[in-house]
């Protein structure tokens, strides 16, 4: 499973579908108040053919006009550029944090 923080998980409860370029790779699985960040810990089920990697970004977004929201997943990529050199970015594993929220 992987987690985000969320300064807001109103709309989102376990088994929301999680997508990715409109298609679902995963749902919430559980949400908990992080004690240490004040914010709603928010586990994924991803499915394992999934790859993200360190620079991954979630989003939480309206998927109705009736409150009902999904989360969106933009995955990353394996490289970035940084002063013009390639530079390669670690997968996240199992139990790591989507950072970018």
């Amino acid at each position: 499973m992987h987690a985000a923080l969320f300064h807001n998980a109103l709309g989102v409860y376990e088994r929301t579908r999680v997508l990715s370029a409109g298609l679902r790779i995963g749902q919430v699985e559980e949400r908990v108040l992080d004690q240490e960040s004040g914010k709603a810990k928010v586990f994924l089920r991803i499915m394992p053919e999934i790859k993200l990697y360190e620079n991954a970004a979630i989003a939480k977004k309206a998927a109705s006009l009736l409150g009902e929201y999904y989360l969106e997943i933009d995955p990353g990529s394996p490289f970035t550029m940084r002063k013009d050199q390639r530079v390669a970015l670690r997968e996240l594993h199992e139990g790591d944090e989507i950072k970018i929220v």
